[in-house]
């Protein structure tokens, strides 16, 4: 199977050389860079290219592109490559595009955005787009389970801990406390008490609070004191952009899950 897919279009050819040569430093290892200055000729390509079975990762379209805007051609992708994520190129200034980008975030038709020009992709590009190709990966490649859950599969609680894992994108499995391998895992656990069980290494909590399933995995779970310039709520994509924007412009920033505040 050939490397995933990650497709930049952009009408500017300066642009877009730019944009793919950065990316094929650091990603040329794991994903084909490719390019196209039409939408309609990246639409073909992707079509072609899910015919055949092949991965794509990542479509960055520039948001004033030529034939359609990048975010029609953006929801098109979704058609085609519903696993693929989205990202729009906005430059700097465009006081315009702005409300059409936090239109299709509120509708969903968005994963993250990329401002140019973005000077040192160090510190602007590639925090954002390892972030989203890290959350792709995650979604559509198995994982190793380093959590598991044992619990009544109904239960609100046992529901309430995959909704918390799975947007934290951390790797866990759920088994049923009825099921032949839930019932091995509590026993081997030693576990005798109420439901559900959260097992991590050697260890196993009965029915845990969240911030108890945090401090068991070592997640730093209080802010560092003083005053913050900027709180982003959503630590998705699209949240660890704005975060890096306003770290490269010396803010002090704190990034929250949305379910924390």
């Amino acid at each position: 199977m050939p490397d995933p897919i990650l497709l930049l279009v952009d009408d500017d050819p300066e642009t877009l050389a730019s944009l793919a040569s950065a990316l094929e430093r650091r990603f040329g290892a794991d994903y084909r860079v490719l390019t196209e200055r039409s939408p309609t000729s990246a639409l073909a390509r992707l079509e072609h290219a899910c015919e055949r079975g092949e991965d794509v990762a990542l479509v960055v379209a520039h948001l004033w592109a030529p034939e359609m805007t990048g975010l029609d051609l953006l929801a098109r992708v979704h058609d085609l490559c519903p696993r693929a994520s989205r990202c729009v190129l906005v430059s700097y200034g465009d006081g315009p595009a702005y409300q059409h980008v936090r239109r299709a975030f509120v509708l969903g038709q968005l994963d993250t955005y990329l401002l140019k020009p973005w000077g040192d992709p160090e510190e602007r590009l590639y925090p954002v787009v390892s972030e989203i190709l890290g959350s792709w990966a995650r979604s559509v490649r198995p994982r190793v389970a380093l959590l598991h859950i044992v619990g009544e599969r109904w239960a609100p609680r046992s529901h309430e801990m995959r909704d918390l894992l799975e947007r934290s994108s951390f790797p866990y499995r759920f088994y049923s406390h009825d099921s032949d391998e839930g019932q091995r895992l509590l026993r081997d656990g030693g576990h005798a008490g109420g439901l559900p069980a959260v097992i991590f290494g050697d260890r196993c909590l009965t029915d845990p609070t969240n911030l108890e399933i945090a401090r068991m995995l070592g997640v730093k779970t209080e802010p560092d004191g003083g005053l913050y310039d900027v709180v982003v709520v959503g630590a998705g994509p699209s949240g660890l952009a704005t975060a890096v924007y306003a770290a490269a412009d010396g803010l002090r920033r704190f990034r929250s899950a949305s379910s924390s505040c």
